[in-house]
């Protein structure tokens, strides 16, 4: 949000300034806004590692006992349980490049929160200060006899477990096997990656926003309840694309992946009752008649500037067209802020200007 002691501005306007030019191509596409998406219903808790209570709330929620009483056709076959697992942190910061690169010498920001998904319930826990991992979760981790399903889980995630607990993934964990990367299975299926386009893909369309991805997972203060969502339905969306994936081509027989195949087919709809589809036509059509009015309002107010101009995002409500707009916006949680700009950073770049420094 802007505050009186900050400005947010963007520069205008449709063709990118030569700060702008460093950006790939896929940044500078307009944003991908579905028209439809599915939503995760199912229960969210969020712990901190460090608590007495947060071994229990795993217990409770991913007991064996439990996904058993869920799945006897599971509990019969002696089947593996399965879990989604995602990781997140404060966004790495380059200085002398857009793109930080995760290694030894580098580690970067440590793990924030660590989500765990099963078939209707996803734990959040919050990992800040920390700096052993708790005994429960090392057993998690540690667990061959749980499937552990990521995406994209890499040299990077390894260093950022070493850096955060002091967990070596290669020592500690015996049987590989039992951490599955749907980014892996996806690129051996043809499938397109990341888990948003995956998800759309395979018929799971999610809204997965840039915006909260980038937002701070170490702050001090409660989680948002954007990042909340946007943290179960990774970890949850992971699970689901897992199943879909090996519909596509199944695993080899009598591998641990084949016995995960089977939990997945069980426990689908499951899981599938614990998302509802949202219709988003309005807000898609809100969200655009209101980018283009802005991108108009911004090259008017900056013409008097040059083709390097800029203006205050406060001025733009002040626009006639952007008012009007905004009216029929609001009613579908369309706003315009710093994160609406954001978003449409193929149209414009945003800064924040705070006691005269100013930092993009």
């Amino acid at each position: 949000s802007v505050s009186a002691a900050s400005s947010a501005k963007a520069s205008a306007s449709g063709v990118p300034s030569a700060q702008g030019q460093g950006r790939s191509a896929r940044q500078l596409r307009p944003p991908d806004i579905p028209e439809e998406y599915l939503r995760f219903t199912g229960r969210v808790v969020e712990v901190h590692a460090d608590d007495d209570s947060a071994g229990a709330a795993f217990e409770e929620l991913f007991g064996r006992g439990r996904f058993e009483r869920a799945f006897p056709e599971a509990a019969a076959q002696k089947l593996p349980m399965v879990l989604g697992l995602d990781l997140e942190w404060k966004p790495d910061r380059a200085r002398s490049r857009r793109f930080f690169e995760v290694t030894e010498k580098s580690p970067g920001n440590p793990i924030a929160l660590l989500q765990l998904a099963c078939w209707d319930s996803v734990l959040l826990v919050r990992t800040t200060g920390c700096r052993d991992m708790p005994p429960w979760l090392a057993e998690v981790l540690e667990d061959t006899s749980i499937v552990k399903v990521s995406a994209a889980f890499d040299l990077a995630d390894k260093l950022k477990l070493r850096h955060t607990f002091g967990w070596e993934f290669d020592r500690r964990v015996t049987d590989p096997a039992s951490f599955m990367d749907i980014a892996e299975l996806a690129k051996e299926r043809d499938v397109s990656f990341g888990l948003k386009k995956m998800a759309n893909e395979l018929k799971a369309p999610m809204l997965k926003s840039k915006d909260i991805s980038c937002s701070n997972w170490a702050t001090d203060e409660e989680l948002t309840l954007a990042q909340k969502e946007y943290a179960a339905e990774d970890a949850f969306f992971t699970l689901l694309l897992l199943g879909r994936l090996f519909e596509r081509r199944a695993p080899l027989e009598n591998t641990l992946a084949a016995k995960a195949f089977a939990s997945s087919r069980i426990m689908r709809p499951a899981m599938e009752g614990s998302m509802k589809p949202v219709d988003n036509r309005d807000f898609k059509r809100s969200f655009f008649e209101l980018r283009a009015v802005v991108k108009d309002a911004v090259a008017s107010l900056s013409l008097v500037l040059g083709s390097e101009g800029c203006t205050e995002l406060n001025k733009l409500f002040q626009v006639k067209a952007v008012e009007k707009v905004l009216k029929t916006a609001k009613r579908h949680n369309c706003v315009l802020n710093s994160s609406f700009m954001r978003q449409n950073e193929d149209l414009f770049m945003v800064f924040v200007e705070s006691a005269g420094a100013a930092t993009k």
